[in-house]
This record gives C-alpha cells, sequence and structure tokens, in this order.
C-alpha cells in the first residue's frame, strides 16, 4: 500500500508522544521558592539561572527555559520564582510541575493522530 508510510508515522508520533507525556508525570515534585540569579539576553526563549534550596539547606542552581513566567516584562534577575523539584534528584527541577515533555508529547499524539487520519481518508 503506497501510504503505509503514513499510518506509521502515525503510530510512531502517537506512540512516541505517550511515552513523553508518561515519563515527564511520572516523578513527583515539590514546589518551592527560588529567585532568578541570572537571565540569558541572546536565547529565544528566554533562559534563566535559577537559585533554590535543596533538600540539605545548601543552595542549589540550575538553568531552565523561563517559558510563559515573568509577565510581559519577561523574567528579571532577583524576581521570586516557584520551582518544582524532584525530591529523589535536587537538581531535576523545572518551572512547571510537567516540564515541556508533557507540551511535546501532546503536540506529538496531536500529529500522529492527524497523520492516521490522513492514511484512513486516503486508504478508503
Amino acid at each position: 500500500m503506497f501510504f503505509a508510510p503514513l499510518a506509521v508515522l502515525g503510530l510512531l508520533l502517537v506512540g512516541g508522544g505517550v511515552a513523553m507525556i508518561r515519563s515527564a508525570r511520572s516523578p513527583h515534585r515539590v514546589p518551592v521558592a527560588g529567585r532568578i540569579v541570572d537571565r540569558s539576553w541572546m536565547t529565544t526563549p528566554t533562559r534563566v539561572t535559577v537559585e533554590y534550596p535543596g533538600p540539605d539547606g545548601a543552595r542549589l542552581r540550575a538553568r531552565l527555559s523561563a517559558g510563559p513566567i515573568g509577565g510581559l516584562r519577561g523574567p528579571q534577575v532577583g524576581d521570586p520564582v516557584t520551582v518544582h523539584v524532584n525530591p529523589a534528584h535536587p537538581q531535576d527541577v523545572s518551572l512547571g510541575a510537567g516540564g515541556a515533555a508533557t507540551t511535546y508529547g501532546w503536540a506529538f499524539v496531536a500529529m500522529g493522530t492527524l497523520a492516521l487520519l490522513a492514511f484512513l481518508r486516503l486508504a478508503a
């Protein structure tokens, strides 16, 4: 069948998207108060370095994509921010509870579903 690669692509996208969503939601994350200590001015999306307390009280830092934080003016150095930390691995942090893998996972599921629908339409 000429359109079979479209079906295979659709199945791979849906499967990969579901796997990304499941892996992004698996670690339990705890929200902690942090603050922005550095901001990149030459990247899109903006990347920030956040400082947050670790389980032992030590100050930890992570470089993350700022995403939608900061409102219209964007994130500024010194701004408070909520950091979601995986207690089992304190360096595993994100600015959102789910992280970017959830967003990309849903996008892959949507693209895969569209590819499968196109395959069914073209194969009929």
